[in-house]
């Protein structure tokens, strides 16, 4: 660490000591919120799965596609039933909940909260 000469670190270092609180029974949480996300982004996904699948069981029986449902390619198919154009089941709920779960778990990456056992800090550099 470059320090000034009056015990204060430099604009140009700065030097973190972040730790996760411990729980009320002493273990560490640094992993929880990475274990939620993983968890949420994992329903989510068989959720967005069990829509699709949905509505391409119910393509055939569309009235606007009830007569080309069977002439289309198996992508056209996904994409119509993907992008909601076909069937009861909508999947911008489950996609959504899909892009939190991702979005908290990037967010747990390299978070100054979880702190490296070897160095004993987060360190960031400026300049």
């Amino acid at each position: 660490m470059i320090d000034s000469g009056e015990g204060v670190p430099s604009e140009h270092t700065r030097r973190f000591r972040c730790r996760a609180p411990a729980s009320a029974g002493g273990a560490k949480t640094e992993g929880g919120p990475a274990i939620v996300a993983v968890l949420a982004t994992a329903f989510a996904l068989v959720g967005f799965g069990f829509h699709v699948v949905e509505n391409l069981d119910a393509g055939p029986l569309d009235r606007n596609y009830a007569a080309t449902w069977d002439s289309m390619s198996s992508l056209d198919q996904w994409f119509t039933a993907v992008t909601g154009g076909v069937g009861p089941a909508p999947t911008l709920a489950p996609g959504v909940l899909v892009e939190m779960g991702l979005g908290l778990l990037l967010a747990t990456v390299r978070h100054p909260a979880v702190v490296d056992e070897a160095d004993g800090a987060f360190e960031t550099h400026a300049g």
